[in-house]
């Protein structure tokens, strides 16, 4: 579909379809120590020529402790869109020197989203309208829906202090609360797996 030229800017794309998506998506500026976004995110890469460092701006960093997730976001816009530079420095450049596990590269016409260390994207979607902000945000609630897995770790050598009670506990309560829950049992007795009633001593 034709677009205005208002497109080809990365400032208009930002305010108009960047922030409107994240906001939508339950991604607010600034929630207390929650949420927080980082305009104009600064990053140390190494000069072309080997010589030392420079500074790289990239449009956001997004950091959402409600889903134990941050992002990088870089825009583009219709005039400059989405290309094989692009992907090169949000995966490589950005995403490698700042440790950050995910970025987003995204433009009027399409969304890609990569991993750290991952040359292909881990989703990709087609905008048919940047003026029509709801399918955009689905799809980046579903990602992110996709991925807020949250690791806990109980552990001591210490015996009979409480562990297995504790992991199984939480497990329930966690379950309880419609979450999906895992319980990985590494203690050689197995009192985890078989108060879960996991049992396979027979096997």
């Amino acid at each position: 579909m034709p677009l205005s030229s208002q497109w080809d800017n990365e400032a208009y794309v930002s305010v108009h379809l960047v922030q409107e998506m994240l906001i939508k998506a339950g991604i607010p500026k600034r929630l207390g120590c929650m949420i927080c976004w980082h305009p104009e995110f600064r990053i140390k890469v190494p000069k072309i020529d080997g010589t030392g460092f420079t500074e790289k701006k990239v449009d956001f960093l997004i950091e959402d402790h409600t889903r134990h997730i941050s992002f990088l976001i870089e825009v583009k816009s219709a005039k400059q869109r989405i290309n094989g530079d692009a992907r090169f420095q949000l995966v490589e450049k950005y995403l490698y020197r700042s440790n950050i596990k995910f970025g987003v590269l995204i433009d009027p016409f399409s969304i890609e989203i990569y991993e750290y260390g991952q040359s292909k994207p881990k989703a990709r979607f087609k905008i048919e309208n940047p003026n029509h902000i709801e399918p955009i945000t689905t799809f980046l609630k579903t990602f992110l829906d996709t991925i807020k897995m949250r690791t806990i770790a109980i552990h001591t050598s210490k015996g009979g202090v409480g562990k297995t009670t504790l992991v199984v506990n939480m497990a329930y309560e966690l379950a309880r609360q419609g979450n999906r829950v895992l319980v990985v049992d590494l203690d050689d007795q197995a009192n985890a797996s078989l108060s879960l009633g996991v049992n396979k001593a027979d096997d």
